[in-house]
C-alpha cells in the first residue's frame, strides 16, 4: 500500500512517530513498523510523557503509554 504521510514528530528517545493515510508507524533507526490498532487518516502527531495524541476526522486521539488508543470529539 501506498502511505501518504501526513505529518512527522520526533519523541524524546530519538524515535520518529509517522501519522500516514493508513494510520501511524514508529521509525526506531531503521526499524518501521505499524502502530496497532492506530486510526486512519489522522495527522500532527504529538509525542508526549502522558501519551501520543494526533487529530483526524473531527476527533483528537490520545495512545497512553501502556498502548490504549482512545478517541475525543473536538469541542
Amino acid at each position: 500500500p501506498t502511505l501518504d504521510i501526513t505529518g512527522i514528530a520526533e519523541d524524546a528517545s530519538g524515535g520518529l512517530w509517522l501519522s500516514t493515510s493508513v494510520g501511524v508507524f514508529r521509525l526506531d533507526g531503521d526499524v518501521l513498523r505499524h502502530v496497532e490498532g492506530s486510526p486512519e487518516l489522522v495527522q500532527a502527531p504529538l509525542p508526549r510523557a502522558d501519551g501520543l495524541w494526533l487529530g483526524g476526522r473531527g476527533l483528537v486521539h490520545r495512545r497512553s503509554p501502556t498502548g490504549r488508543w482512545e478517541a475525543m470529539p473536538l469541542p
